[in-house]
Parts: structure tokens; C-alpha cells; sequence
């Protein structure tokens, strides 16, 4: 009875959906023993959908509110309304910055069915007819730090927008845009890989080895990338924050240069620089600065010690 009463609920929102079900279950009825009973349990599933799809919109589970900050528009229910006003003004200031003229206009919106809180942030630029970006909500913005939660998600959808306008060099070298508030995407990622990796170029830079760092990350144009996807969108988010306004445009100016000389261009500095600031972040964490796991530090430590050995006494013997 419950599957049917969700089916039900879900149908809802489709215009004319509870009466075609109905009139499918008056056809099936008429060859039942006692048709009006089933109508009659029809009738309470449909009304009990009603009450429960009520109860979530008088909890704030409806778009209610339009929130507007420069270039930023975003559509959201009662519940999220309080927490990303908070945060909105910061988007709109980091969002316009990285442009030299002025911010493409964006559309955001909290989606999400009846059910529970479990909703996604989607984004698009204003002239698209389509959401080019989505990332799950869930039940986070009613956590201990709504604030820093909705700078991440907000991150994140602008960061997917920035990159669907990018020429495929860097989207094939990037993969995930760059977020532009909160903390950068992938830091304590990039930390952990840093510390743990035995990749030949990811050592020697850690050793000290700066030439060899580059490599590490992907930005000799060859195709091996030692590290993952989130230090290259640690290094990105490097580059803007140094770079300053006008970063992103200067990053998209000259898609035929190398991945070094761009982001040299968008930072105004040689990506060198930029890797010796993500290693001082790393070494931070490794001390136990903010975001420091220590059981995930010894448990990686444990793992490099016996990959070490393994490539010292040359492989697992069987």
C-alpha cells in the first residue's frame, strides 16, 4: 500500500498523471470481485499523497524566493533562503572578478521533488535555454556550518559554468571548473597526494626538485599527470586568487600557448610559484594545520612505507 501511495506522490506533479492512473485502476477493477473497495483505497492513497506532497511545502519544500546580487540571480525555498543570502554577496564579488569586462549573467536554482530535503543546485547562463550544472544538496544547510557548505555548492556549479565556456585544451587538461569562493576543490586531496605519492616527478618535487614539478602536474604537455584532477583544479584556483580580476580572461586569452604560460598569464607570476604556495599549504597540513587527518596521514604513511619496499626489495615475491 505504501509503494502505491509514493507512486502516487511522485505522479503528482504531472498534470493529469492521478487521473490516468485512476482511470487504468477503474478498467482493472471492473474485474475484481469488489471494485468499490478498490476505488475506495484509490481515493485514501490519493489523498494521502496530497497530505504528505502539503506537509513538505509547508515545511519549505517550494521556490519561494529570488535571491539577486549583481550578475547572480538564484531561485531557492524558504529553508536554504537565510543561508545563502549570507553567502550570495561573496559569490557575486569572487564571480565578477574574474572577468576583465563585465560577469556573464547566471541563473541558479534549487531543484529537488517533495520528498525529504534532498535537492540539487543547478546553474546556467542567462541565455541558455538549458542547466549546464548541478551539484547535490542534500540535507548539509541544515548542518553545524550551513555557510561554508553553500560556498562549496555554490562553488562548484560556477566552477562547472566557467569551464562549459573554456576551449577543449583546458577542459581536457582541467575536467572540473575551478570553484571561485570557499575552499578551493581538492586542497586536502592535493595535500594527501603530495605526501603519499611514489610517482618519479611528484617525488623529486617534493624532495625539493622544482623542475620537476611541472610534470607532476601535467603542464609539459605530455599526456602522463601524476596527480589527480584535483591538484590541477588546486593549482587553477591558485592562479586566480594570485592573478586577480581579469584572471579567468587571461587564462582563456591564448588557448594555443602551453598550460604554463597560461597560467603564468592568468596569475601573473610562473607556475612555479604558484606549486611552491599548494606545498606550503601541504606541509601545513601534514603538521597539523586545518584539515589535517592524522589517522589518514599514518594509515598513507603505513601504504608508502611498504610501497617503498616493495619497489626496493623489486616487487612481491611470490
Amino acid at each position: 500500500m505504501s509503494s502505491l501511495a509514493l507512486i502516487l506522490a511522485l505522479l503528482q506533479p504531472v498534470p493529469g498523471a492521478a487521473d490516468s492512473v485512476r482511470r487504468v485502476v477503474d478498467r482493472l477493477t471492473a474485474l475484481l470481485p469488489a471494485p468499490s473497495e478498490a476505488r475506495t483505497a484509490l481515493d485514501s492513497l490519493t489523498l494521502e499523497a496530497q497530505a504528505a506532497r502539503a506537509a513538505s511545502e509547508s515545511a519549505g519544500g517550494t521556490l519561494t524566493d529570488t535571491l539577486v546580487n549583481g550578475p547572480l540571480t538564484l531561485l531557492t525555498t524558504r529553508v536554504e533562503r537565510r543561508v545563502f543570502a549570507d553567502i550570495l554577496p561573496e559569490a557575486s564579488r569572487a564571480w565578477s572578478g574574474l572577468f576583465a569586462g563585465p560577469a556573464p549573467e547566471v541563473w541558479l536554482e534549487v531543484r529537488g521533488g517533495p520528498w525529504g530535503s534532498a535537492r540539487t543546485l543547478v546553474g546556467r547562463h542567462r541565455e541558455d535555454t538549458a542547466f549546464r550544472a548541478a551539484t547535490h544538496l542534500g540535507v548539509r544547510l541544515r548542518g553545524p556550518d550551513p555557510e561554508s557548505f553553500a560556498r562549496r555548492v555554490v562553488g562548484e556549479v560556477l566552477g562547472q559554468l566557467l569551464l562549459d565556456r573554456a576551449d577543449p585544451g583546458l577542459r581536457d587538461w582541467l575536467v572540473f571548473g575551478p570553484t571561485p569562493i570557499g575552499q578551493p576543490a581538492g586542497a586536502e586531496e592535493l595535500s594527501y597526494q603530495l605526501a603519499t605519492s611514489v610517482a618519479p616527478a611528484t617525488r623529486a618535487c617534493r624532495d625539493g626538485d622544482r623542475s620537476r614539478c611541472p610534470a607532476a602536474f601535467g603542464l609539459d604537455g605530455g599526456t602522463t599527470k601524476e596527480l589527480s584532477l584535483a591538484a590541477r583544479g588546486a593549482l587553477v584556483r591558485a592562479a586566480l586568487d594570485a592573478g586577480g580580476p581579469g584572471a579567468w580572461d587571461r587564462l582563456l586569452a591564448q588557448p594555443d600557448r602551453s598550460m604554463s604560460d597560461r597560467l603564468a598569464a592568468a596569475a601573473g607570476r610562473p607556475p612555479e610559484a604558484l606549486i611552491d604556495r599548494l606545498m606550503a599549504r601541504a606541509r601545513a597540513d601534514r603538521s597539523g594545520g586545518p584539515g589535517a587527518d592524522p589517522l589518514r596521514w599514518w594509515v598513507a604513511a603505513g601504504w608508502l612505507a611498504l610501497a617503498l619496499g616493495v619497489v626496493a626489495g623489486g616487487g612481491i615475491r611470490r
